[in-house]
Formats: C-alpha cells, structure tokens, sequence
C-alpha cells in the first residue's frame, strides 16, 4: 500500500507520501526494530498518521488504540479533556446516536451534554450494545407514595 501504485489502498497510504523505513524491506531489520513490546493480540501503528512506517513513528496497539488514531476521527472536548467520539460517549455513558444530534448542534461535549440531560430522549431504552438505560423517575421526591401529590 505504500510502494505499490497499482495496490487499491495506495491513494491512503504511498500516495500521501507515507513512506517506509528501507531497511525494513528486510524482516531481519524490522524485527530488530520492533520485536520489543510485540505481543499477539497486538498490530502495528503509525504514532502520527501522516508520518512514515519506521522506529521512530510505530509502536504496537491494540485494536481499540489504532481505531482513536484515525484521521477521519471526530474530537469532543469534554469535561477538560480531548478525546475521540467514541471514547467521549464511554466516558459519558451515552448512546452514539442519542448524542450526536446534540453535539452537531453544541459542539463541545460538555455542552451537548448539557442539553441531552435536558431533553426528552429516551435514555431508558436497550441500545444497540445491550446496554439498559434507566428510565427517569415521573413522581417527584418529596410526593407521598401513597397519594401521588
């Protein structure tokens, strides 16, 4: 994908100048570079995605790492901090979809955040990850059980 124009990943890859160390075109030299810290449920991943494949730029990462190091990746600022959508809904303990509306519309996650808690959204019902949402209370705190007033 970086070496190969005929390859149908190349316009992502060689064809916005990612390059590769080459003295990586030998295993021997690669594994010299990069055995430290390999483990099996671990792949490669460039540490700046526009930068090259070589010692400096690449460390091994789990799935979930490499999917926070995308370009197309939205950043929520929330609660002081930047992170990716989708670590911003873990964080906040919100669906993708009953969020989003809101942060298009906010911006930041603390705002979006804000104005969800404020709606009428059903926050109760199952998502797609199976997570069960509370529904909210109707009755208020200081009403008697017995006479609902």
């Amino acid at each position: 994908r970086c070496l190969n124009p005929k390859c149908r990943a190349y316009k992502n890859y060689g064809g916005r100048g990612i390059t590769v160390d080459p003295a990586w075109q030998s295993f021997k030299c690669f594994w010299s570079d990069m055995q430290d810290g390999y483990s099996d449920d671990l792949t490669i991943e460039r540490i700046d995605v526009n930068g090259p494949y070589c010692k400096a730029n690449c460390r091994w990462a789990t799935n979930m790492e490499q999917q926070a190091n995308k370009r197309n990746n939205r950043i929520v600022e929330y609660q002081g901090q930047k992170m990716h959508f989708s670590e911003f809904c873990r964080v906040a303990d919100v669906t993708k979809g009953g969020i989003r509306y809101y942060l298009n519309r906010y911006g930041t996650g603390d705002e979006a955040m804000k104005m969800y808690l404020r709606s009428s959204y059903p926050r109760w019902r199952v998502s797609r990850a199976g997570y069960k949402f509370k529904k909210r209370s109707t009755t208020s705190s200081t009403a008697d059980p017995g006479t609902g007033s």
